[in-house]
C-alpha cells in the first residue's frame, strides 16, 4: 500500500452494489477497500478496529437509518469521514446529511468518476456536493440572508423523514416496512408521529401534505 493511499470502508445492505462499489475503486491507484458490511452493527465493530480514512454510508439500511448511522460513527470515529452513497434525492437528503455530520453527499447513479472524486475529496476533509445542488444550496442563502424560521418538516427525526418521502412516493404501509425491514405497526405509530408533530388530523391529509413538500423540495 502507498503512503497515501485512501483507506475506504463501505455501508450498503445491497451486496451487488458493494460488489460494483469494491470493483469500481479496484481500478484507482490511490484508493483501496479496508472492509466492507451490509449490517450496520456489524461495521460499527470493524470500524473500531480498521483505520479508514472514509465510510460510504447509504441511507437505507435495514437495521438503522444512514443518517442515525452517520451520526454514530461522527461520535465514535471522529478522524474518520463520512460520505453518503445512495440512491434517495439528493435535494430531499443532501442538507440533512451534511447536518449529521457526513462531509458529502453522491447519488448512485451518478458517473463513476464523479463517485471517485467524491471519494477524494471528503477524504481530503472538503465538503462534496453535486454543482446542482451546490446552486440550489447557495441560491437559499441569497434568498434569505436571514433566518427564514423553522420549516415544519425540520422537527421530523431522520427515520420520520425517510416514512414521510415514502408516503408522498405513494407508498402504502405494507411496503414501507418491507423497505425498512419494521413492523406495519412501527410504521403506523411514525406516521401517527409526523401527523402530530405537523398538526395533520387525518391520513389523507398526510398524503396530501407529504406529495406536496416532495415535489418542492425537488423543484
Amino acid at each position: 500500500m502507498k503512503k497515501n493511499t485512501i483507506k475506504v470502508y463501505l455501508i450498503d445492505d445491497h451486496a451487488l452494489i458493494l460488489e460494483g462499489l469494491k470493483k469500481l475503486i479496484e481500478l484507482e491507484d490511490d484508493i483501496e477497500i479496508c472492509g466492507s458490511s451490509i449490517d450496520p452493527s456489524r461495521a460499527i465493530r470493524e470500524l473500531a478496529v480498521v483505520n479508514a480514512d472514509v465510510v460510504t454510508v447509504d441511507i437505507s439500511l435495514k437495521e438503522m437509518n444512514g443518517i442515525d448511522l452517520v451520526k454514530t460513527i461522527r461520535s465514535r470515529f471522529p478522524a474518520m469521514r463520512a460520505l453518503v452513497l445512495s440512491m434517495h434525492d439528493e435535494n430531499v437528503y443532501a442538507e440533512r446529511s451534511l447536518k449529521s455530520g457526513a462531509l458529502g453527499y453522491v447519488m448512485k447513479h451518478a458517473a463513476s468518476d464523479e463517485v471517485i472524486g467524491a471519494i477524494r475529496t471528503v477524504s481530503r476533509g472538503e465538503v462534496y456536493l453535486s454543482e446542482a445542488m451546490k446552486r440550489k444550496l447557495l441560491g437559499r442563502i441569497a434568498r434569505h440572508p436571514i433566518d427564514k424560521g423553522i420549516l415544519p418538516e425540520e422537527c421530523l427525526s431522520d427515520r420520520e423523514i425517510e416514512i414521510f418521502q415514502m408516503i408522498g412516493e405513494g407508498s402504502p404501509t405494507r411496503e414501507i416496512a418491507k423497505r425498512l425491514g419494521v413492523s406495519s405497526k412501527t410504521v403506523e405509530a411514525h406516521r401517527e408521529h409526523i401527523k402530530e408533530k405537523l398538526n395533520i388530523a387525518s391520513a389523507s391529509e398526510l398524503v396530501m401534505h407529504a406529495v406536496k413538500w416532495l415535489n418542492q423540495s425537488v423543484q
